[in-house]
This record gives structure tokens, sequence and C-alpha cells, in this order.
């Protein structure tokens, strides 16, 4: 297969646009993105809705960078909150692991 990476910028219409060299024909840009099987993006809902519209047979995947900020970030609220329990009902000792 093939990677077909697109522009920066984030609109539906900037996305709807976009015509990369592997799609460079209007009237191919349907037929190829019939064709691709996986699409690798980030949560943007408008993502979601171009390639449902585009590309219904590809399979929407998340993209690994952000999955890891995203679990990164969820966990470090966690920690927070847990230190600051911790803190709060005098067991420092044990939230710096003693």
């Amino acid at each position: 297969g093939h990677t077909v990476r697109l522009i920066a910028g984030r609109s539906h219409t900037r996305l709807l646009r976009h015509r990369t060299r592997r799609l460079h024909r209007p009237s191919d840009t349907p037929k190829k993105a019939a064709l691709l099987s996986h699409v690798s993006a980030d949560g943007a809902e408008w993502i979601h809705a171009v390639v449902a519209e585009r590309a219904p047979a590809a399979v929407l995947c998340l993209d690994p960078f952000h999955v890891v900020a995203w679990a990164t970030k969820a966990l470090d609220a966690v920690r927070r909150d847990l230190w600051n329990e911790l803190r709060r009902t005098g067991r420092v000792g044990r939230a710096r692991g003693g």
C-alpha cells in the first residue's frame, strides 16, 4: 500500500479540497479514495465525517501519537488527584513511596 499524507490545516472544507500527488485529478479522487483500507488520524470529528463520506470502506484508526498523549494526560490527572488526596489526609510519606 501507499501512504497518502494530507496537508496542514484543520477544516472539513480544506481536507475535501486537498489533492495529493497520488490523487491529483479530481475525477480520480473518488475512485482512489474508495480503495483506501485504513486512515490514521487524530480524534477530530470533522476527519471522521470526511473519511465516512469519501472512503466509507476504510477503517478509521487513531494515530499512536494522540493516543499516547491522551493516555499520558489522563494518567497525570489521576496522579495529581491521588497526590493531593494523600497530602490533604496527612499521608505525604505514603505519596512519596514511604
